[in-house]
């Protein structure tokens, strides 16, 4: 089994900001009175528990896997990006614009959030590509095509 090397004040200092927003939430919603905001820290707490997975995940895979799968992940973010246009949803306060993906009733989530995911890791793609530094601006169409789209 390999050893996970990690930089792990980075992870505790993350992983206590969390929790300190989950609690945040969760005292928001504790009044007289219930709210929609009431149960609403028990998502937060999903979420967070679901993202600790995925980063364990990714942890444990291979370089190799992670540069594989960009491509492939990219273009999905995109296709969902672009499908927001055409099914896309508001909610609250911004009820006119279409950045959510919803499906019977239930928002999914904001396909921007994992596109800015998926940018980074195209990007690095993209510029590990390249072995030598560029020597002009022209040199830098790819990163820009990948960021720009």
């Amino acid at each position: 089994m390999r050893r996970i090397l990690g930089d792990y004040p980075l992870f505790f200092t993350a992983l206590l900001l969390s929790v300190y927003g989950i609690a945040m939430v969760y005292s928001a919603g504790v009044t007289d009175t219930p709210t929609f905001v009431h149960g609403l820290y028990r998502s937060q707490a999903v979420w967070l528990l679901l993202g600790l997975a995925g980063a364990y995940g990714i942890s444990r895979s291979s370089v190799r896997f992670v540069e594989w799968v960009t491509l492939p992940a990219y273009l999905f973010t995109l296709f969902v990006l672009a499908l927001t246009l055409v099914i896309g949803k508001g909610g609250g306060t911004a009820a006119s614009t279409k950045s959510w993906i919803a499906i019977g009733g239930h928002r999914l989530g904001q396909p921007s959030e994992l596109m800015k995911i998926t940018v980074v890791l195209m990007l690095a793609k993209v510029l590990s590509q390249s072995r030598d530094s560029p020597k002009s601006l022209g040199d830098l169409w790819k990163p820009i095509l990948a960021v720009g789209i």
